[in-house]
C-alpha cells in the first residue's frame, strides 16, 4: 500500500506554482522571487518550490515558459530604457513599486553608478590638468610681467635721454661773447693743444 505524504504537492499548489513563477518570467523578476511569493502562498520553503519547479514542473511548461520569455522581450522592446533614479531609489517613471527589487533593476543601477564614477574620474584629471595648466600660466605671466616693468622702466630712461638731446639740439647756439675764448686743437699723437 502507498502512503501518501501529508505535505504532498497538490495539483492545486502545481498551478499556483506555475502561475506565480510565469508571472515573474513575464516581468522581469526573477525565479528566486518567485519561489519566494510562491512559498508563502503555499506555505512552503523556498527551497522546496525551487526544487519542485525544476525537478517536476519546468519540462511540462516548456511552452509556456518560451512564451512568458518573449511576452517579457515584447515588454522591454516596447519601453524605453529607464534609468534607477538615486534621490528616490526607485526607477524613473515608472507605476512599478519602489521597494520591489530585482536583480535587472540592481544590476541597471550599479551600472550606471559605474559609469557616473568613470565619467567623474575623467572630469576630475580633466580638472586637475587645467589647474596645472593655470598655475603654469600664471607664473608665465608673472614673468612676463616682471620683464614689462623692466622695458618700461628702459623705455622712460630712453625717452628721457632723447628729450635731453633734443633740447641741447634746440638751443640757440652761444654768441661769440658766450663762448669760451679758449680753444683747442689735437695734435697727431691725440694730446689737445690751446690755440
Amino acid at each position: 500500500m502507498k502512503t501518501v505524504r501529508q505535505d504532498a504537492w497538490t495539483l492545486e499548489d502545481d498551478h499556483v506554482l506555475v502561475e506565480v513563477i510565469l508571472r515573474h518570467i513575464r516581468t522581469s523578476s526573477t525565479q528566486l522571487a518567485a519561489f519566494e511569493e510562491a512559498g508563502t502562498k503555499l506555505g512552503r520553503t523556498r527551497a522546496a518550490c525551487g526544487f519542485r519547479w525544476n525537478a517536476v514542473l519546468r519540462k511540462d511548461y516548456i511552452a509556456q515558459l518560451e512564451i512568458a520569455k518573449a511576452e517579457r522581450r515584447a515588454k522591454r522592446e516596447e519601453q524605453p530604457q529607464r534609468e534607477f533614479s538615486v534621490e528616490f531609489g526607485a526607477l524613473g517613471d515608472t507605476q512599478e513599486d519602489p521597494t520591489d527589487l530585482t536583480w535587472g533593476r540592481v544590476l541597471t543601477f550599479l551600472k550606471s553608478r559605474r559609469d557616473e564614477e568613470a565619467t567623474l574620474r575623467k572630469q576630475a584629471k580633466h580638472v586637475e590638468r587645467l589647474q596645472r595648466e593655470n598655475r603654469n600660466l600664471q607664473a608665465e605671466n608673472l614673468r612676463l610681467e616682471s620683464e614689462l616693468s623692466v622695458i618700461r622702466g628702459d623705455y622712460l630712461a630712453l625717452v628721457q635721454i632723447m628729450e635731453r638731446a633734443r633740447k641741447q639740439m634746440l638751443q640757440p647756439e652761444p654768441s661769440r661773447e658766450e663762448r669760451p675764448t679758449q680753444t683747442f686743437k689735437m695734435d697727431e699723437n691725440g694730446n689737445l693743444e690751446r690755440l
